[in-house]
């Protein structure tokens, strides 16, 4: 007989056992932390933390409590836009600016535009908004209170002082007294590079706009991109560091680039000197007026430590507890209130240890496998599920040995292209083929063609890219020949056609866009002597775009043809280029090529009745040298986990296809898609960085094209592609598994 869940109530006889635990833990509470810090969200003050010298018990009673605007924890205050600020809040003196150079003396000279003269001082008239709240405007008395004897260190270039002096501007004293800040955050602030136009910093470059910009007539781009991208990369893995450490991560990202950028107005240009003052940067479009728009920065820096100060209710009481138990206290003094948390952690021990006898604990079955399906995102993946119902990330894992592989050769598949056919051309060692990919916590199975076939029946699957989304697509059949052979069909060079009949009837297409976008090749040879490029970033290209409606799967991929030079259109409009060494030319670098290009892409394929799939970025394997010089991969075995990771550019075309993607994913929602956003990542960079073995090197076959580059486009050793059949193999595992489990 089956036995039921049963909750088993304590006896009246441990009923005050029961009450001996419930005094335990609130003296323990209380007595480690005080005041919980939890009743924070019922009142609109800020209490006594931490007394500073000279403070005392008596001033604290007597002194009011402060009220202070909060934003809402759920609140992105980061991301908005600027308008006008014409009331001024909740100051006397109507509208901004809220202190002059009159009011504080203490402004450095370079950022002093009031006194040299700025003439249009419009700029001061502008707040930071951000999206889903409102930012209250930065409450001095509020500050001194929250940071009561504490400290503050600004550490970094003269923005950081540009930061600072806008943080001492406007105290209850008075312009100068002495100000603080927690122990707790480190904030990194993230500014624009500059917004020098007409020229560089040194050649006659200014900034004379007097009014801010629009998200889109300024975005983020160039080297502004990569200092934000690498800086916030690095916030990250000191967090992680931090929670691997077993501590909480006391770290507090600032990151003000997104309002910045769209402030070019709020720069002293000419007015941080005299007119007839020789100075190294005679037009100063780097560094921020006060009062100005940096102001903003203290307004987000008080909310960010209002937020971390509610949050710290579940580190108070061990922080406590290692306060009043403080045993580096001279022999000679005697702490009785170490001794209360003391015996209540003891006497909390022996009684849950005796009362478990009285009220065991229940427990549920887990959750069913359908109620964990969902489409894929970075952080999340259809996959097996672990023992405790856990999502499995299918993408996240190792390389084991496969004694069963490979599945199919040259002999029994003919699709297979000349570049990826290593057994054709006498690689010597074929062990590469002999691994598949395990995830973590559960077991990817191999593509089952039968399976997959029936699943697939009466639906049109297509391939968008470059050549190794080719690579991708002759593994695909190859792996379905065990199955059924398609028959073949090109309507154009750019554009393969392979169908399965025999009641299947699904369709694989093949599309050749090695820049998702329209594009055109405007000089065979170019600066590098790999050609130049028109790209027109905002028209996906039309070999494959008037396609979409006949997809009921699309998998998008392109990569390796952003590393050519090129240059950028958008709205039919130069907007920049890459490596094309041209003046007057913004150099907007080839991950704004890709990234843009992404987006056209996905914006073509997202809420069209497609299930849209974006693969990441294959990496290269050269060792030794470049492509060109005498690079090569002639590894015989996978790199073990950890050996080696995505770095450089590769790494930032990663992050770039991921936050495009979450971008995508997050406007379907809004437009209506919701739940039924059809969108799933395919993130196989993790598993290809450590395979530098399974490539073709120079055991590869070769492709004789005129019409770009001087000749001939050859590549002697090839650590690009990936040999068919070999490790290009698991993408297809991973595909199958997420198409079919999103069709459960």
């Amino acid at each position: 007989m089956k036995r039921k869940l049963q909750v088993v109530w304590p006896s009246a006889a441990s009923l005050p056992a029961l009450a001996v635990v419930a005094v335990v833990v609130v003296l323990l509470l209380l007595t480690a932390a005080g005041r919980p810090s939890f009743l924070e969200k019922y009142e609109a003050t800020i209490s006594v933390a931490s007394m500073p010298s000279g403070y005392s018990s008596g001033k604290a009673r007597s002194a009011a409590p402060t009220v202070v605007a909060r934003v809402p924890s759920d609140c992105d205050i980061f991301r908005g836009e600027w308008v006008t600020d014409d009331d001024g809040g909740d100051g006397d003196d109507g509208a901004a600016p809220y202190y002059t150079n009159a009011s504080c003396p203490l402004i450095q000279e370079h950022q002093n535009c009031m006194k040299y003269g700025r003439p249009d001082l419009g700029f001061l008239r502008w707040r930071w908004r951000p999206e889903r709240c409102e930012l209250p405007r930065f409450d001095a008395a509020a500050f001194l209170e929250v940071v009561r004897g504490r400290s503050m260190a600004f550490v970094g270039d003269s923005l950081a002082r540009n930061h600072m002096q806008s943080l001492i501007r406007t105290p209850p004293a008075g312009c100068g007294t002495s100000t603080s800040t927690s122990r707790t955050p480190l904030g990194s602030t993230l500014s624009p590079t500059s917004h020098f136009e007409g020229g560089e910093w040194n050649k006659g470059g200014n900034c004379r706009r007097t009014r801010p910009s629009t998200a889109s007539e300024m975005p983020v781009a160039g080297l502004d991109l990569d200092f934000h991208t690498a800086q916030v990369k690095e916030f990250r893995r000191a967090e992680a560091a931090a929670m691997a450490s077993g501590g909480a991560a006391r770290l507090l990202l600032m990151d003000t680039t997104a309002a910045m950028m769209l402030r070019p107005d709020g720069h002293p240009s000419r007015y941080g000197h005299w007119a007839h003052e020789n100075v190294t940067l005679y037009n100063d479009c780097v560094h921020w007026c006060l009062p100005g728009p940096i102001d903003v920065w203290n307004e987000m820096l008080l909310q960010m430590l209002l937020l971390h100060q509610s949050r710290d209710f579940l580190q108070v009481p061990m922080a406590s507890l290692n306060n009043l138990c403080n045993f580096r206290l001279k022999k000679q003094y005697y702490n009785p209130r170490c001794l209360i948390p003391a015996v209540s952690l003891f006497l909390l021990v022996v009684i849950l240890a005796v009362s478990n006898t009285y009220f065991p604990l229940p427990t549920t079955k887990s959750r069913t496998l359908s109620t964990w399906l969902s489409y894929s995102s970075f952080s999340s993946s259809p996959g097996k599920r672990r023992a405790d119902g856990e999502a499995c990330d299918i993408f996240r894992g190792e390389w084991v040995p496969d004694p069963d592989a490979p599945y199919y050769t040259n002999d029994t598949c003919s699709v297979i292209h000349e570049h990826y056919d290593c057994m054709k051309y006498g690689k010597p060692d074929l062990g590469f083929v002999q691994w598949r990919w395990r995830p973590d916590g559960c077991e990817l199975p191999r593509l089952d063609p039968a399976r997959f076939l029936s699943a697939m029946r009466g639906k049109t699957l297509a391939f968008i890219g470059d050549s190794l989304a080719r690579n991708h697509l002759n593994s695909l059949i190859c792996l379905l020949t065990r199955v059924a052979e398609p028959t073949t069909s090109w309507p154009s060079s750019e554009h393969t056609v392979y169908h399965y009949g025999g009641g299947y009837n699904f369709t694989v297409l093949s599309f050749w866009a090695p820049f998702l976008v329209r594009n055109e090749l405007v000089d065979a040879d170019g600066p590098a002597h790999t050609g130049i490029w028109n790209l027109y970033l905002d028209e996906p290209d039309a070999v494959w775009a008037p396609h979409v409606p006949a997809f009921d799967y699309a998998v998008v991929s392109a990569s390796s043809w952003f590393y050519r030079p090129s240059m950028m259109y958008e709205a039919g409009r130069l907007v920049g280029c890459h490596h094309c060494l041209l003046p007057n030319v913004t150099d907007l670098t080839l991950r704004y090529a890709l990234r843009m290009a992404t987006r056209a892409a996905l914006r073509a394929v997202v809420g069209r009745g497609v299930t849209a799939v974006l693969r990441t970025v294959s990496p290269s394997q050269y060792e030794g040298g470049e492509w060109n010089k005498d690079g090569n991969c002639v590894r015989t075995r996978p790199y073990r986990r950890g050996e080696k990771t995505l770095q450089g550019v590769e790494l930032d075309f990663h992050s770039l296809q991921v936050e495009e993607f979450e971008a995508a994913k997050r406007a379907a929602t809004a437009s209506g898609g919701g739940g039924s956003v059809r969108m799933m990542l395919m993130d196989t960079t993790e598993a290809m960085i450590v395979r530098a073995d399974a490539h073709p090197s120079r055991y590869r076959g070769w492709t004789r094209r005129k019409g770009w580059m001087k000749e001939y486009f050859t590549i002697s050793n090839d650590c690009v592609h990936w040999c068919v059949p070999g490790a290009v193999d698991a993408w297809n595992d991973m595909l199958s598994h997420m198409l079919l489990t999103s069709q459960s």
